[in-house]
């Protein structure tokens, strides 16, 4: 009967350390906060992409499956890692969109206003258009 070989000594072994590295097992690298991963058809699940998250959704860690959204009040930063509190903005008379939209709403009012007075005015008679 052979005796067992003595146990390689760690200290003078070259071929023993680097056989003590964890092999890489996996295909793909981390996806980072921003991104989420989706797994390759066909491939291993160590296989996957990473692919941005869309507008107002984020991922603050690494290697997530899914990207979380943002509430109704806030939104994504550039990078898609954390929420941040949306702008909210008020309409106000001084800003041009809002004096056209005023105008083109009280525009007709006021014409039906000066079309009663002048037929009113020189005794028009009026007419029954729901017959």
């Amino acid at each position: 009967m052979q005796a067992a070989p003595p146990p390689p000594d760690p200290a003078g072994d070259q071929d023993y350390w680097a056989l003590q590295q964890v092999p890489q097992s996996v295909c793909s690298v981390s996806c980072t906060p921003g991104f989420h991963k989706i797994l390759r058809e066909g491939q291993p699940a160590c296989c996957y992409d990473c692919v941005p998250c869309a507008d107002g959704e984020i991922t603050n860690g690494t290697d997530l499956s899914v990207c979380l959204k943002c509430g109704e009040d806030a939104w994504s930063n550039e990078v898609k890692d954390m929420c941040i509190p949306r702008a909210i903005d008020f309409l106000s008379y001084e800003e041009p969109m809002d004096r056209d939209y005023e105008s083109a709403t009280n525009a007709p009012i006021f014409t039906l206003h000066v079309l009663r007075n002048v037929c009113s005015l020189y005794n028009v008679p009026k007419t029954n258009f729901f017959r």
